[in-house]
């Protein structure tokens, strides 16, 4: 099990210290059912007026520059097709899709016990003038997206090893690299080292497209039905309360059961607490992903932001092997209801 957390609270085109919580993730617990049991409402199931607010569509008019984009302008508009919805998750990677400072604390927990816990900072500069519409239509394949700076504070960095550099780059098939890493040497060149998108690093579970998200592009989607989650992370017993930051960064003691999918600030919860999400199915395709390792993932996104809060990856036996799962907090005030970003992940 791998467990994040970190809190953002930024504007865009400013760079603003991120400040995480010191959670002990690797006490948590992702919430599972029995593997493959839908909990979800099918389409079927949903009533008229339900099924009028989502577009089941799956062949819609292309944008005459990407073919592989839908016409209609991001962030789209309701009725919204599982593909639009795969897009405008595509916004809520891990690390967030602004200037921003962020300091990242996760752990590896195994069943013999802690194997890895690790702190760093990293400073994020994403390049898009016009955010990720930006990234979706002004930047050509092979242009930088955005360049992390990356600090290891636990284990602690030598005072002589300057931080490592990663640059993300905008992809299609024309050009299939998602990023690479810059290695100084003393008096050469950086010596620049291409990263795929399943590569793993040591000891941890996800890839590194986990990290950067994926392009909704290089899968087909399908709307799989309706949700309401009320809870993705189970808190042992012996947790009753955990440091949060607030809003402005200050780290305050927090209830457990006071810690919500979407945080305080969330508009739309339902009457009993609950978030109301949109199962989605991504497979993907063969002529963008012709070896790719999984079969299919389901994601649940929030009906508002679009957020993920579960995703669930499929190997090509189609046997759940990962359950992902994310709380949000209110982050970007500029981008109104698409201003979340991760405060606690677990795999």
């Amino acid at each position: 099990m791998n467990g994040s957390a970190r809190v953002c609270v930024a504007r865009r085109r400013q760079t603003t210290v991120l400040l995480c919580a010191l959670l002990t993730a690797v006490q948590f617990c992702a919430e599972t059912s029995a593997a493959q049991v839908r909990t979800w409402r099918s389409v079927t199931e949903l009533s008229v007026s339900e099924r009028g607010l989502l577009d089941l569509q799956t062949q819609t008019p292309r944008n005459s520059q990407f073919l592989y984009l839908p016409a209609e302008p991001f962030p789209f508009v309701p009725p919204y097709t599982a593909e639009e919805m795969g897009l405008r998750a595509m916004e809520f990677p891990h690390s967030p899709l602004w200037n921003c400072l962020v300091l990242d604390i996760g752990a590896t927990l195994t069943a013999t016990g802690l194997l890895q816990q690790d702190v760093g900072g990293v400073a994020t500069l994403y390049l898009p003038e016009q955010g990720f519409p930006g990234h979706l239509y002004q930047t050509p394949p092979g242009q930088e997206l955005f360049r992390w700076l990356s600090y290891s504070v636990l284990p602690p960095q030598p005072e002589a090893e300057p931080p490592s550099l990663l640059i993300g780059y905008r992809t299609d098939r024309t050009f299939v690299i998602p990023a690479e890493t810059l290695m100084p040497r003393t008096g050469l060149p950086p010596f620049r080292y291409p990263l795929g998108r399943e590569d793993r690093a040591p000891n941890r579970v996800g890839t590194f497209e986990d990290v950067i998200g994926r392009n909704a592009w290089e899968f087909s989607w399908r709307i799989l039905g309706t949700d309401v989650l009320y809870r993705n992370v189970r808190f042992p017993a012996t947790v009753n309360s955990v440091l949060i930051p607030d809003d402005k960064g200050n780290p305050i003691l927090v209830p457990t059961q006071d810690i919500k999918l979407m945080g305080n600030d969330y508009p739309a919860y339902t009457a009993d607490g609950g978030v109301s999400c949109y199962v989605v199915e991504a497979v993907p395709q063969k002529k963008w992903l012709p070896n790719y390792s999984l079969s299919k993932l389901i994601y649940w996104l929030d009906q508002r932001s679009f957020f993920s809060l579960r995703i669930e990856h499929y190997d090509q036996t189609s046997k759940l092997t990962v359950i992902t799962v994310q709380i949000a907090t209110y982050a970007n005030p500029s981008l109104e209801n698409r201003n979340y970003a991760m405060l606690l992940e677990l795999s």
